[in-house]
């Protein structure tokens, strides 16, 4: 495949509700710029529309020549926007996406963050500032911003925003586009944008250090929020993979260089540009396990970990068997943050007292026995059709060398042929998934994390699990029940 065949390749597979209608231009009218948050706003939008690479085809933005000084997951240095966001879509999809500042296109679906603009003129109004997030098909009733760091109203309303985006450019046939839909993450209140109440300042507030498990899109856009937030903590990040060209079209702070390269580099470089303390680790979570606490982790964490005590972890793994080890540490508290097709979820485990832990209702996959099938597969095939198959599963030749030994001549646990089968055996199976979706899992999680640490007394009471889906706007918060069968909560409850 091309890179911007590869780049599309997860958000063009088929999913509920929608079509398989063609790319479109996107016209974003950035506005005057005035607040903060405004930047983030834009920022943000263009970061998701940019990775939707066959849903839209062009962004034009319509800016003035203003300065943008906000952190890019590209760089830190200040510039005019137009350029120096023009500049990072090049950095994040290469020419997968034209960015220009000339609408050319009669048929270009139009956007403005500017509230001002003429109604006969916009598709959608998008707006965000604090806490809260809105979209609509006319002007807001309420012009709102700030200057604080703060991103979680500004990057969910990019997300919104780029959700209607990819319903247009698909095809919706089932689900709704937006009207007047207005979200307010401190409370979870929806409705029309005067009625929402803003939630609180993050100035002062501090992060108790903790773990991040997984490295990939909800991940790093995690660690975007917080790099972006100012928040002080120190976050340990452990992830055992690389990324490839598919999945640029949602890890929302790496770019076409990073292909092939660890995905906690992109979390280094990231913490590096924010100034976020933390720590990377790469490798399987029981690998960083057996290891023991890391030098540069600060005492606390280091005497905890050497006591096999864990207080605050984040799950952003995509694998039921990785869900299940991360239970098995009994940590205090476990966060999560997932994606289901256009449903972005986050829970929070070991805070409700019939609530389910990580384990419920995410059985282990059966690793072994995959593993099984795909060496009677390869033991089955002559030797250029078996690397054949291992090439398109991006398998080099070195390690299909590996393989083929172990398979056929000397099977030696803890070979390099037998690290890659079990690579192959553990890894997810494909399925859709797409850049908004992963950063608004982010954002929820993100929103409990900081209620459960920095607002403990005053925080509204939330349910087992808040959800958003975009197909038809709607979110909710929600309990549910431990599982019964689950060997974690058995005789616990």
């Amino acid at each position: 495949m091309t890179d911007a065949a590869d780049i599309m390749d997860r958000h063009m597979r088929a999913v509920t509700g929608l079509g398989d209608g063609s790319g479109i231009v996107v016209r974003v009218v950035a506005g005057p710029l005035t607040h903060r948050s405004d930047q983030q706003l834009l920022a943000s939008l263009v970061n998701l529309l940019c990775r939707m690479v066959g849903s839209v085809r062009e962004i034009v933005l319509d800016t003035a020549e203003l300065p943008l000084t906000i952190v890019l997951p590209s760089g830190a240095v200040p510039g005019l926007a137009f350029d120096r966001l023009r500049d990072f879509v090049h950095w994040a999809v290469g020419d997968a996406v034209r960015v220009t500042r000339t609408l050319g296109h009669d048929d270009a679906y139009t956007i403005s963050l500017d509230p001002a603009a003429p109604p006969e003129m916009v598709d959608l109004y998008v707006t965000g500032a604090g806490w809260i997030a809105w979209i609509g098909a006319r002007q807001p009733d309420l012009v709102i911003g700030s200057d604080a760091p703060n991103p979680i109203g500004p990057w969910f309303a990019a997300c919104l925003a780029a959700a209607e985006v990819f319903k247009r450019s698909r095809g919706l046939e089932r689900g709704r586009f937006a009207r007047d839909e207005g979200y307010a993450l401190w409370d979870g209140a929806t409705g029309s944008l005067p009625t929402l109440r803003d939630g609180p300042s993050l100035e002062g507030c501090v992060l108790p250090p903790f773990y991040l498990v997984g490295g990939g899109a909800v991940g790093q856009a995690l660690v975007a929020l917080l790099g972006t937030s100012e928040i002080p903590s120190f976050i340990v990040t452990i992830d055992d993979d690389v990324h490839d060209r598919t999945n640029l079209n949602r890890c929302a702070i790496a770019g076409k260089d990073d292909v092939t390269h660890p995905k906690i580099d992109a979390v280094t470089r990231y913490r590096g540009l924010t100034g976020l303390a933390g720590v990377e680790f790469q490798g399987t979570l029981q690998q960083f396990h057996q290891r023991g606490p890391l030098a540069e982790m600060p005492a606390e964490l280091h005497t905890k970990q050497a006591n096999d005590q864990f207080d605050l972890i984040v799950s952003a793994v995509d694998k039921n068997t990785s869900r299940w080890d991360l239970q098995g540490l009994a940590p205090g508290r476990i966060i999560g943050g997932s994606t289901d097709q256009l449903t972005a979820k986050a829970m929070t485990y070991g805070e409700h007292a019939d609530g389910p832990c990580l384990a419920c209702h995410n059985p282990r996959e059966e690793d072994g026995a995959r593993r099984r099938v795909f060496e009677q597969k390869i033991r089955g095939l002559d030797e250029p059709a078996a690397r054949a198959l291992l090439n398109t599963l991006g398998i080099n030749a070195a390690e299909a060398d590996a393989v083929l030994a172990y398979v056929r001549d000397a099977p030696v646990c803890g070979s390099l042929g037998d690290r890659v089968l079990r690579s192959l055996a553990t890894t997810a199976p494909s399925e859709f998934s797409v850049s908004f979706v992963s950063l608004a899992a982010a954002i929820l999680a993100f929103v409990r994390l900081i209620q459960i640490s920095c607002f403990a007394d005053t925080a509204p009471v939330r349910s087992v699990m808040s959800s958003m889906a975009f197909r038809n706007l709607s979110y909710a918060d929600d309990g549910l029940a431990h599982d019964a069968k689950c060997p974690f909560c058995r005789g616990s409850r």
